[in-house]
């Protein structure tokens, strides 16, 4: 397995765990347990088609599809505007992408200058004979950062999302979460 498709599953898997923090309370349709499985499942086989990464831009594309990918298999799961599922969705790819970021930059400083996180978007065909112990402590560090991050991100926002609200803007350059459902 590369690099690159490695990641693209931990990816689905980091990019769920941040959607659930934020959606987990909204109102949840019928069996919503078999069909938050099933489309994770349904993602995942996503991730496993192998696209060029030759770009950036195919890159950026691939991660940016998987993210719209994510957003039917959250219609199918909550009872919620499309408006509302897309501020949580975005919301977690956010967090996300912040604790990608806080991964990259804590292990760059630890290990005085290169983030093993860089070489996720490699072609280069994993090698588990050549892990050590920096690798096992670069795995730790990075479960750190990923739960410091998402517990942090759940505490400022993700605690004020409850089912029924909807998202209105009050001025252009702001969104709130408001709660009324009467306005729905």
């Amino acid at each position: 397995m590369t690099y690159i498709a490695f990641y693209k599953f931990l990816f689905i898997i980091e990019l769920a765990v941040a959607e659930f923090l934020f959606t987990f309370r909204l109102k949840k349709r019928r069996l919503y347990p078999l069909r938050l499985a099933a489309g994770i499942i349904v993602l995942l086989g996503f991730a496993a088609i192998p696209i060029p990464t030759d770009t950036v831009y195919f890159t950026c594309a691939e991660f940016l599809l998987l993210f719209g990918l994510s957003l039917p298999v959250l219609m199918l799961c909550y009872d919620e505007s499309f408006i509302g599922i897309l501020f949580c969705a975005m919301a977690a790819y956010t967090c996300q992408h912040f604790a990608y970021e806080l991964t990259n930059l804590v292990t760059s400083l630890v290990e005085r200058g290169t983030s093993p996180l860089l070489g996720m978007y490699s072609t280069a065909v994993i090698d588990i004979g050549s892990m050590s112990k920096t690798t096992v402590f670069s795995v730790i560090l990075y479960l750190v950062c990923y739960v410091a991050s998402y517990w942090l991100a759940f505490g400022i926002f993700g605690k004020r999302i409850r089912g029924g609200a909807f998202l209105f803007l009050t001025r252009p350059s702001s969104a709130c979460y408001n709660h009324d459902s009467s306005r729905r």
